[in-house]
C-alpha cells in the first residue's frame, strides 16, 4: 500500500507542476491516472480504508475537471486572438468538441468514484481514529449547527463543507456577513455601489392560497419592525402599511387580481420617495380612501417614519437595481458577501430577504419525493446567525424566518448550515430540529457551562479542547456526543490537495 501512496502522490504533485506550468491538457491526464490509481489500490481494502481511497480519488478527480475548464478557457482566449478565418474555423470545432466531453457523463463517476448518496468525511475521531463521513441524506434533515469562539476553527469548517457540497454538485448559497468564507465561488457584494441589490418587495408567494400582496405586506412590517432600532409606534404602523399598499396598488399589484402579481414590483426608491413626498403621489393618483389618510395623518407621523426608515431604504443594496436574480443563485455555489452593509439593521433586512426568496423558490418545486435524485436541491450557509435570531432579541419567534426552515426546510429539499460563537443565539427551534451539531472550542468558562448541558457533555471535556477544528459532533443516529478532530477546509481550485493520512 505504501508504493501505491508514493506513486499517487508522485501522480498528483506532477500533475500540479504541469497545471501551474500552464499545461492544462497534460496536468488533466496525470491527475486521471491518480485517481485511477487510488480507486484501484484501495477497492480490496477494508473500511475505514477503502474510503479514504475514494476520497482522495474524488479530490482528484475534481482536480482533473479543473485542468479541463481551463483547458477550454484556454481555447477561447485563443480564439479571439485568431485571424484567419479558416483557423478561427478551427479552434471553433474544438471549442465544439470540448463542451460536447464536457457535458458528458465523467467516466469516473461511472466507476462509483462519487457515492450515489451524498456523503464526505468531516474528520476523523479522537478515540478511534476512524473517518468520520458526514451523510446528511440518512440524517433526519440537513440543518447543521456549529458554535465555537475566535479561533476555534468554526470558519475553516465553514469553508469545508461549503466547497464539498459544490464539488458534489449540490448548489450552495453562503452568506458571509464578515468576509471570512473566502472561497472559489461567484461573489454578490452588497455594497453602496449598487453593482447588485435585492427587492424586499418582491412577492415571494404567487399561490392564491397564502400569496399576494397582502401577506408580503404582513412579511414587510415584521422585517421592519426587526431591523429598526426606534420602534415604530401603532399610528406610524399604520401610516406604513397604508403607504406599502398604497405602492403596490400603483404597480397595479392587488390582492383581488391574481394574474396581475406578476408586475413588476415597487421598490425602497419608490417607498421612500412617497414617504418623503406622500402628497404629490396620493394626490395625484385621486384615490379618496388614501386622501382621506393624508389628511388625517399628522406632519410629526410622517416625519417620524422617514426617520426610521431612511437609513435602510435609500442604500443601493435595496434600491431593487440590478436585483440578484434568485433563480440563477440557487442552481449554483454562490457567496453574498453582506459586510460591507455595516450595521445588523441592514445585514438583517438583506438576509432575511434573500433567504426568504430562496425558501420561496424551493417551496415552488413541491415537496421531495422519491422521484428526486437527491435529497437536497440547495444548502443555505450563514456564518453568524445572531444577526437573523439575537440582535433584537426574538430568536424562538415563531414567524422568524429561520424558525420557520428548522420545522419545514427538509419537506422542500432545503438544508442549512448555521454558524454563531454562542449557543444562545440559536432558537429552540433550531435546537431541537437539527439532525447535526458541531461543538468547537468556546468563548469562556460560562459559554462552556452552557454547551455541556445542552450537549449533554462534561465541562471538563469542552474546557480541554484545545486545537483548531477539534470539537464533539451530535447527529440524529447518534445522538451521544463523539470527540471529532475536523479537517482542513481546501478551497484553492488548482492547488493539490493534502492528502488524509492513509
Amino acid at each position: 500500500m505504501d508504493d501505491s501512496v508514493s506513486e499517487i502522490n508522485f501522480l498528483a504533485e506532477k500533475g500540479h507542476q504541469l497545471l501551474t506550468n500552464g499545461n492544462y491538457s497534460a496536468a488533466k491526464t496525470f491527475f486521471i491516472d491518480a485517481a485511477s490509481l487510488a480507486l484501484e489500490s484501495g477497492s480490496n481494502l477494508p473500511e475505514p480504508t477503502q474510503s479514504e481511497f475514494q476520497h482522495i480519488a474524488k479530490q482528484l478527480i475534481r482536480m482533473a475537471k479543473s485542468a479541463h475548464r481551463m483547458t477550454f478557457q484556454n481555447i477561447e482566449n485563443k480564439v479571439a486572438g485568431v485571424e484567419h478565418a479558416a483557423d478561427r474555423m478551427e479552434y471553433m470545432r474544438e471549442q465544439e468538441e470540448l463542451a460536447k466531453l464536457s457535458e458528458g457523463p465523467d467516466p469516473f463517476e461511472q466507476q462509483q468514484l462519487r457515492p450515489e448518496k451524498f456523503e464526505f468525511p468531516l474528520g476523523r475521531s479522537v478515540d478511534t481514529k476512524d473517518l468520520m463521513i458526514w451523510r446528511p441524506e440518512e440524517l433526519m434533515n440537513g440543518i447543521t449547527l456549529v458554535t465555537g469562539g475566535s479561533g476555534s476553527g468554526k470558519s475553516e469548517t465553514l469553508r469545508g463543507m461549503a466547497a464539498e457540497l459544490s464539488s458534489n454538485n449540490i448548489p450552495v448559497v453562503v452568506l458571509d456577513l464578515h468576509g471570512d468564507l473566502d472561497l472559489d465561488f461567484d461573489t454578490i457584494s452588497l455594497d453602496y455601489r449598487g453593482h447588485h441589490s435585492v427587492n424586499p418587495m418582491e412577492l415571494t408567494s404567487y399561490s392564491e392560497i397564502d400569496g399576494g400582496p397582502t401577506p408580503h405586506i404582513n412579511r414587510l412590517m415584521l422585517q421592519f419592525d426587526y431591523a429598526i432600532r426606534n420602534k415604530l409606534s401603532s399610528t406610524m404602523k399604520s401610516w406604513l402599511r397604508n403607504l406599502l399598499k398604497f405602492a403596490y396598488e400603483q404597480h397595479g399589484i392587488v390582492q383581488s387580481h391574481p394574474e396581475r402579481w406578476h408586475n413588476d414590483p415597487p421598490t425602497f426608491d419608490y417607498l421612500l420617495d412617497l414617504i418623503r413626498y406622500p402628497e404629490d403621489r396620493i394626490i395625484a393618483s385621486k384615490k379618496p380612501k388614501y386622501m382621506r389618510l393624508l389628511e388625517s395623518i399628522t406632519s410629526s407621523t410622517m416625519m417620524a417614519v422617514e426617520n426610521r426608515l431612511t437609513p435602510i431604504l435609500e442604500h443601493p443594496a435595496f434600491s431593487g437595481h440590478n436585483s440578484i436574480h434568485i433563480e440563477e443563485i440557487a442552481n449554483k455555489p454562490v457567496r453574498i458577501l453582506l459586510k460591507p452593509l455595516n450595521t445588523v439593521d441592514m445585514q438583517f433586512m438583506a438576509a432575511d430577504t434573500i433567504i426568504r426568496q430562496l425558501y420561496a423558490h424551493t417551496l415552488a418545486k413541491g415537496h421531495i419525493t422519491d422521484a428526486d435524485p437527491s435529497k437536497f436541491r440547495l444548502f443555505i450557509m450563514i456564518d453568524e446567525v445572531k444577526i437573523l435570531t439575537g440582535f433584537r432579541g426574538k430568536k424562538d419567534d415563531p414567524y422568524a424566518i429561520l424558525n420557520r426552515l428548522a420545522t419545514e426546510a427538509r419537506k422542500f429539499g432545503l438544508g442549512l448550515i448555521l454558524a454563531s460563537q454562542i449557543i444562545g443565539h440559536f432558537g429552540r427551534d433550531i435546537k431541537s430540529n437539527a439532525a447535526t451539531k458541531l461543538i468547537l472550542r468556546t468563548m469562556d468558562l460560562d459559554e462552556t457551562k452552557r454547551c455541556a448541558k445542552e450537549f449533554k457533555l462534561k465541562v471538563k471535556d469542552l474546557s480541554s479542547l484545545s486545537r483548531p477544528g477539534e470539537g464533539y459532533i451530535v447527529t440524529s443516529t447518534h445522538p451521544d456526543a463523539r470527540h471529532i478532530q475536523l479537517f482542513s477546509a481546501k478551497h484553492h481550485p488548482f492547488e493539490v490537495t493534502e492528502l488524509p493520512q492513509l
